[in-house]
């Protein structure tokens, strides 16, 4: 990684670093802004999501010693697919907290990158991804949560990854991004199988305290049904109920005979 003055000079004279690393910082900024705005990271004031937060960062751990006993083809498949324990925290939780988790595996955990940027993209893929879970949330769709890690992955690679390629190899091409990522999509295929694995309900149970949760209200339809209703048939139940009054008769009197208009039945 440059120092701090040649990072400078090379993000003000070299468009192929400036351009993507501004795209990335409002990505970063948008990620974050929403995430403190709805405060998403008071939920780490609350037991449960401190425990979950240990218990993947831990989970994360595990995974990585696991990368780094793997045989070469199949270390960066590892790799990728460790993301999914705080990939699963972020969708929960948020990107202020997501953050937080990526800053707890960059200080404890020994995870190998490739690049010497990578525990800066990995805070990145967590930030938006706890963005996105904002909305459409997988609380209520269980394919968002591996659409939100691809795309996560994407965006992050696609902005602050290609400014960080420049840097590190002096140029983008095929070969370049190649020695970037390795076999590292494959992982994180990986890890967005294993989040379609996790349901709605899960989300909901297992990590409360979550400060994006969607709203009751968000949660029905422009019928006013809950999502997810199975909607009314139609036919007679979804008419308005109304009755056909019967034909007016007048009553007659006891011991009086019924008024027939001449010609009618009485008269022929």
């Amino acid at each position: 990684m440059p120092g701090d003055g040649g990072l400078l000079v090379t993000l003000t004279s070299d468009p192929l670093v400036l351009y993507p690393a501004l795209a990335a910082l409002v990505l970063a900024s948008v990620s974050l802004a929403t995430g403190l705005l709805r405060g998403d990271v008071l939920a780490l004031a609350r037991p449960v999501p401190v425990a979950w937060l240990l218990a993947l960062v831990a989970a994360t751990w595990v995974l990585a010693l696991s990368a780094a006993a793997a045989p070469a083809p199949w270390h960066d498949v590892v790799l990728g697919a460790g993301r999914f324990p705080l990939y699963l925290f972020a969708l929960a939780y948020g990107s202020v907290p997501g953050l937080v988790a990526a800053a707890l595996v960059a200080a404890w955990v020994p995870l190998p990158h490739a690049s010497a940027w990578g525990p800066w993209m990995f805070g990145l893929e967590l930030a938006v991804i706890g963005w996105l879970a904002v909305w459409p949330s997988p609380r209520r769709s269980r394919s968002t949560g591996p659409l939100y890690a691809l795309l996560a992955y994407a965006l992050a690679w696609g902005t602050a990854g290609l400014s960080v390629a420049v840097i590190e190899q002096g140029a983008v091409d095929v070969d370049t991004l190649r020695a970037q990522h390795g076999l590292v999509p494959a992982g994180v295929l990986v890890a967005a199988a294993l989040l379609l694995l996790v349901a709605p309900t899960t989300y909901v149970r297992a990590f409360p305290d979550s400060r994006i949760t969607p709203s009751p209200r968000s949660g029905r339809d422009r019928h006013g049904r809950p999502q997810g209703a199975p909607a009314a048939r139609h036919g007679r139940d979804d008419l308005e109920p109304f009755t056909v009054p019967p034909p007016l008769q007048r009553a007659r009197r006891a011991g009086r005979p019924s008024r027939e208009k001449p010609g009618g039945p009485a008269g022929r």
